[in-house]
């Protein structure tokens, strides 16, 4: 929130202990993003959230959010995981 922009290789990763409905909002973010939701590494959900209105929700143990575009050849199924 707040930011003007993100770089184009940015990604914010959410990794929580269980699997539960996770919302995200876009209130205060001026600029779209994609949101990839998994469960175990798979995908779920992936929506591109419209910048200040964008609002949606899934099951998910862990939340990516990217710049719009990032995710539009990831489909529901697909395998996402967070390497570190």
């Amino acid at each position: 929130m707040f930011r003007r922009s993100i770089p184009e290789d940015y990604v914010l990763a959410f990794r929580f202990d269980d699997v539960a409905s996770r919302d995200v909002h876009m209130v205060f973010v001026p600029f779209p993003l994609d949101v990839i939701w998994t469960r175990n590494g798979e995908v779920q959900q992936v929506k591109r959230l419209s910048a200040w209105t964008g609002l949606a929700k899934a099951r998910a143990d862990t939340l990516f959010k990217l710049p719009a575009g990032t995710a539009s050849n990831v489909k529901i199924g697909d395998s996402v995981r967070l390497v570190e």
